[in-house]
């Protein structure tokens, strides 16, 4: 059975579902962005163009932007040395999912459950420990020193996912598929932050 809450939210037995207006502003089904621009051969991929490349790479970004995500900030260089981010918005938004970018590139997806200034913190002034924040530091660095922009997108979860009375966490659920379809390159085992 279906019914209406007072908060707008659909039941169905059991199971709440935001309304179509409460949704992430760019809510709406879609189908699936395919990144077929050359074939899947070993070979061919040294023999793509630029022109390719550059489709697949408007894609990867095309298909963050179409479920939500949104440029909340960007790296530079610091005035002391090192990096430093500066965020335009969801600074203090928890459990978020967050990706660098750079020249339309996603170069990595990440997610957290602290708020997002905190995390970004941790690429700032990464601690002795902190291998993940200490590559991600070296590497946006590298990007900032050779003249490359590198901006920060997020995808904040709206708390309105739920599954009967427990709340699903967008982050959570969506950064390994994410990872899976657009292979960010700082992403993979070993070579990346990851």
């Amino acid at each position: 059975m279906r019914r209406k809450s007072a908060t707008g939210v659909l039941s169905f037995s059991g199971r709440l579902w935001p309304t179509q207006e409460q949704w992430w502003p760019r809510w709406q089904w879609r189908k699936p962005l395919l990144l077929t621009a050359g074939s899947s051969r070993t070979g061919d991929l040294e023999a793509k163009s630029a022109v390719s490349q550059q489709s697949e790479t408007q894609a990867s970004i095309a298909k963050l932007t179409d479920i939500g995500f949104r440029k909340v900030g960007e790296w530079e260089e610091g005035s002391t040395g090192g990096i430093r981010a500066t965020l335009q918005a969801c600074a203090d938004a928890a459990n978020i999912l967050y990706a660098f970018v750079s020249d339309g590139a996603v170069l990595y997806v990440g997610k957290t459950t602290l708020p997002l200034k905190r995390r970004i913190y941790g690429y700032q002034r990464p601690g002795p420990t902190q291998s993940t924040n200490i590559k991600g530091n070296r590497m946006i660095g590298d990007l900032l020193a050779a003249g490359k922009k590198v901006e920060i997108y997020a995808l904040p979860d709206n708390g309105l996912l739920h599954f009967g009375a427990f709340h699903l966490n967008l982050a959570a659920g969506l950064e390994d598929s994410i990872v899976a379809e657009l292979k960010p390159e700082w992403n993979r085992a070993g070579k990346g932050l990851a």
